[in-house]
């Protein structure tokens, strides 16, 4: 496949995920032959897409991630491993090709496959009221599970004598982010988008009182 015709196909299924569907629109583009991948998300009316590279998925080493944040693209999560950045339409066609050619090495005339997943306008579904009500009730069972296992954690880790090691204690950090980002997911997925941000600045919050508390022990 020619490089102008993968550029058609990035450009016509980026544009699909801003003007159809409704929000969180997911689309994926792969090279079948070496499983390489390059995901978005985008919301219909929205100007912009958020581009994600899957570190672990498409078997980056540390100089394939160095080109990636040449492009502009970074990492907030240790756990998840996955660089991203937020672009218009246009860029986002010629950052993809940049990506396939420039970081994952292939060749000239790699082929391309589209997986594409447009949503439902969020404000036509007709058990709007309903789902609201659930989200609140998954955003407090999201609270509850992550305070209660920090304080299993921190009273087992105290009991055994473990938090006296600074190793440890970030240690068991770094296993209570992993559980917040995994929380974080959740919430992406099965939460309404008018709610996300609320449960979004909740883990913010819980995030720093993990650091906190541990940093004064």
């Amino acid at each position: 496949m020619k490089e102008e015709e993968r550029k058609e196909i990035f450009r016509e299924n980026l544009l699909r995920i801003t003007r159809e569907g409704g929000r969180g629109n997911f689309l994926i583009f792969g090279e079948p032959t070496e499983k390489r991948f390059v995901q978005f998300v985008g919301d219909a009316g929205g100007e912009e897409v958020f581009c994600d590279v899957p570190v672990a998925g498409n078997r980056l080493g540390e100089a394939e991630v160095r080109k990636l944040e040449a492009m502009g693209f970074s990492s907030d999560s240790e756990v998840l491993e996955s660089y991203g950045r937020r672009m218009g339409v246009e860029e986002a066609a010629e950052v993809t090709e940049r990506i396939f050619r420039e970081v994952f090495g292939l060749p000239p005339d790699y082929g391309i496959a589209v997986t594409l997943e447009l949503t439902e306008s969020f404000q036509d579904f007709p058990q709007r009221e309903e789902w609201l009500e659930v989200s609140e009730e998954i955003g407090e069972l999201q609270g509850g599970l992550y305070s209660a296992l920090l304080r299993l954690t921190w009273l087992t880790s105290s009991s055994l004598g473990l938090t006296r090691d600074r190793r440890v204690r970030e240690r068991i950090v770094g296993t209570h982010l992993g559980v917040l980002s995994a929380l974080d997911a959740m919430v992406y997925h099965f939460v309404p988008p008018e709610l996300r941000k609320e449960f979004y600045e909740r883990a913010k919050g819980w995030r720093k009182e993990v650091e906190e508390r541990f940093e004064k022990r």
